[in-house]
């Protein structure tokens, strides 16, 4: 009988702890989307006259600004125009290691021509 009241004694123990974990993991779930959803996208304007090569995968050449764009990207020449980053370190991880033509190829960067 003892022995009966200890087999049920531990499973309600690990009942109890297995519902404790999946309870703080649920907790620690929703607070990584809530994160990820109160990131705000930002616009970035080419501002850089530059148009040799590597020029558009440096950050210093873009522009945080609001879209549509109110800075002009030029006329006459092929140069991006806008990339939406939530942040100025996004945007530097998404130009790094990139060729100009692979910006201007690239369907998520706007351009004008």
């Amino acid at each position: 009988m003892s022995t009966l009241k200890k087999y049920w004694l531990r499973a309600i123990t690990a009942f109890t702890l297995a519902l404790g974990v999946m309870y703080f993991a649920q907790a620690f779930d929703r607070k990584s989307e809530e994160k990820e959803s109160t990131k705000v996208t930002t616009v970035f304007h080419y501002v850089g006259d530059d148009t040799s090569e590597g020029a558009f995968a440096n950050p210093d050449n873009w522009e945080e600004g609001s879209s549509p764009s109110t800075i002009p990207c030029g006329s006459g020449q092929n140069k991006p125009c806008e990339k939406s980053a939530t942040d100025k370190d996004e945007l530097t991880d998404m130009l790094e290691g990139r060729s100009n033509s692979d910006i201007l190829n690239d369907p998520t960067f706007s351009t004008r021509q």
